[in-house]
């Protein structure tokens, strides 16, 4: 599984993140299936939402993913340049 935000923010490093958190493997898995989804979505944040809700449904390490991916993707958003990533 690979998407832009793999190949801009490493898969390495997103596996750093992922145990930032305390994810398990599993819990990893869940955050690519769900990057894998976003590559389909690209400017539709609320359908973006729902999709890491709906994946996440019912797992005890819900919140821990949630900041997972959201330090993912300020990581994505600033070697991709975007100005609005320094807030």
């Amino acid at each position: 599984m690979t998407t832009l935000v793999h190949k801009t923010v490493g898969v390495k490093r997103i596996k750093q993140i992922c145990d930032e958190f305390g994810l398990t493997t599993k819990d990893a898995q869940i955050i690519d299936q769900i990057l894998e989804e976003w590559k389909n979505l690209l400017g539709n944040l609320d359908q973006k939402v729902l999709v890491a809700i709906q994946k996440t449904e019912g797992n005890p390490r819900r919140e821990d993913i949630m900041a997972a991916l959201l330090k993912i993707n300020l990581e994505f958003a600033q070697k991709r340049g975007r100005p609005d990533a320094n807030c």
